[in-house]
């Protein structure tokens, strides 16, 4: 096994002798057995354990026995405290995030190079058929990777009925963790009524399993260059923070929920999420989806796909006389007082006003029923949402176009358009001069 294990290492880096590993433990037999193989390789590991103090007494001997193998074979132990014992909500995904994070810390504080686990090839054959159970998509059924960033689990290829015989026959020590006995689980359910079921019927079922997964790998890699070219296709604009594509690139799909779902799942959306809103495509302008951090909008034939923003200013008062600069969100404001133009007026991000009439200042976003007098409109009124509609601005983006107030009439819509009440006269002795500049 030591033999196989080493090969494994070799295909999966380069000079794998030369890294610092740091080892995940919990002190059952397979991580035990991946401790024990990275010390009869001679690597340099250390080994780190996480205490979710979920099974009382038994976790706190889970920890004793982990630090105590540590000790036995000579390499540091790095242990956390993550007490999830009253938490309410799903244990194995707080687990899950907790130890991975630990894991991130040490890896940098302490300069470890790749982080090992224990997985192995029946934890690939429990993870496709819980996947294949719940209408996972195209990536569900991938298994679990090799490798993954700085994370590799070099027994992927073990089989566990190996595991079990090495441990055996080499007397290894190890932990059992008496909910892995119990059936409730559905992980557990495949493991002990499923998979040995269909092993009797198939030996071969687990390597099976293994060539199915590379089979769909390597279709799974054509069809996302496929839909990442269609996608591209219908991309009216892109950045870091917006993604506006044609809705027909998505619904003119024979695949459209699945199109969707390729686009939309790195950002947070769930597959539940995704298939109710494409499977019901009449939609008004206005309809959205969201998830943690994005937004999914709907708008004139337009999907927009924008991040939402947090922590945002509603909206501030202030006395440009004693103000000289001011940051409110995306747009950083200077002000100044002077005796003439120094510009052409109509700059979108530099704007004059009659200084005269203006005492304090508010900035904020357009509210339903504001109203203003639009230069070159010979002093006739027009609603905000009108104004809106008529340039086409798109409607995620309404709400983060900033508005000047004086008092409370609406000076400079910024970047668009003035209210003729507060333009420069000829007889203005001084006016107030405003610059905007989106900061992000």
């Amino acid at each position: 096994m030591l033999s196989h294990f080493k090969n494994q290492l070799s295909v999966l880096l380069d000079s794998f002798e030369e890294q610092k590993y740091l080892v995940a433990v919990s002190g059952g037999m397979d991580s035990v057995l991946l401790a024990h193989l990275c010390h009869e390789a001679n690597l340099d590991f250390s080994i780190c354990h996480v205490n979710y103090h979920l099974r009382g007494e038994d976790s706190k001997l889970d920890e004793k026995f982990v630090r105590q193998l540590g000790n036995s074979l000579g390499v540091l132990v790095h242990v956390e405290q993550m007490d999830l014992s009253s938490f309410e909500g799903n244990i194995q995904l707080e687990a899950r995030n907790g130890r991975y994070s630990f894991f991130a810390d040490l890896v940098k504080s302490n300069g470890y190079q790749k982080i090992m686990t224990a997985h192995h090839l029946d934890d690939v054959a429990e993870t496709y058929l819980f996947n294949l159970g719940r209408g996972t998509g195209v990536a569900g059924l991938l298994g679990i990777p090799s490798v993954n960033g700085n994370i590799i689990r070099p027994m992927i290829g073990f089989e566990k009925a190996a595991i079990i015989e090495y441990v055996e026959k080499n007397k290894m020590a190890y932990r059992e963790d008496s909910s892995n006995a119990t059936d409730k689980y559905a992980r557990n359910f495949l493991r002990h009524q499923v998979i040995p079921k269909l092993k009797e019927q198939n030996p071969n079922f687990l390597k099976g399993v293994q060539k199915s997964i590379a089979h769909q790998t390597a279709n799974n890699h054509f069809a996302s260059v496929a839909m990442t070219h269609t996608l591209h296709k219908g991309l009216v604009f892109e950045s870091n923070e917006r993604i506006v594509l044609k809705a027909d690139t998505i619904l003119q799909s024979p695949y459209s929920t699945d199109l969707a779902y390729y686009w939309l799942s790195p950002f947070g959306f769930s597959a539940g999420q995704v298939t109710d809103f494409f499977n019901n495509p009449s939609w008004v302008n206005g309809a959205q989806i969201h998830s943690a951090d994005w937004r999914l909008l709907y708008d004139r034939s337009n999907l927009v796909l924008s991040k939402l923003k947090s922590n945002r200013t509603s909206k501030i008062i202030f006395d440009p006389k004693q103000i000289k600069h001011i940051t409110f969100n995306d747009y950083a404001f200077k002000f100044s007082f002077v005796n003439k133009l120094e510009q052409k007026s109509d700059q979108k991000s530099v704007a004059y006003f009659d200084a005269e009439q203006i005492f304090k200042l508010q900035i904020k976003y357009w509210e339903s029923g504001d109203q203003f007098q639009p230069t070159g409109m010979n002093g006739k009124s027009k609603s905000v949402k009108k104004y809106f509609t008529d340039e086409k601005i798109a409607l995620d983006q309404k709400k983060n176009i900033p508005i000047v107030f004086a008092g409370q009439d609406i000076m400079w819509i910024v970047g668009y358009r003035r209210d003729q009440r507060f333009e420069p006269k000829t007889s203005s002795a001084t006016l107030l001069k405003i610059e905007a500049t989106k900061i992000i």
